[in-house]
């Protein structure tokens, strides 16, 4: 955690960084809307917590609804500690709406996660059918050519 003014010092260089990228967005990152840039960056970071949590729990268990839930109960948690911890900076403070921003993060990465794995289910879905077919085609020519030999 850091304080507000030092938050506010690394939005900005995080701010000049972009603008050497992209020339008119860094502008806006370093200025007034260093606020929108450290948003953006708490939804991604929530994001990818969600993510990686999601795969966990995918790994873990069987039952779908804990790639959801608890991912992101964690995160809420997490989200509440961060806020509650800003209460010892000065000029820092909490605030539910943050949480709230936080949590939209983690319901992305969650929908992510589900994505991915839909995806990749799919391909292999695919590939197995492909097989499959492969296989049926084997074993018919194997016994077209059993019934050839034996006539």
């Amino acid at each position: 955690l850091m304080s507000q003014k030092m938050s506010s010092a690394f939005s900005q260089l995080i701010g000049r960084i972009i603008s050497l990228f992209l020339p008119g967005e860094g502008a806006a990152a370093s200025g007034t809307g260093h606020g929108i840039l450290r948003k953006v960056a708490h939804v991604l970071e929530f994001t990818s917590l969600a993510f990686f949590l999601s795969w966990l729990f995918r790994m873990l268990y069987e039952e779908k609804w804990k790639y959801f839930v608890p991912p992101i109960s964690i995160g809420v948690v997490i989200a509440g500690i961060d806020e509650l911890l800003q209460r010892l900076i000065p000029g820092r403070g909490p605030r539910l709406r943050d949480v709230g921003i936080d949590t939209i993060g983690l319901i992305l990465g969650v929908c992510a996660m589900w994505g991915l794995a839909a995806l990749v289910r799919r391909r292999k879905e695919k590939k197995n059918d492909k097989q499959r077919i492969l296989q049926g085609n084997r074993k018919r020519r194997d016994e077209r050519g059993t019934q050839e030999f034996c006539s």
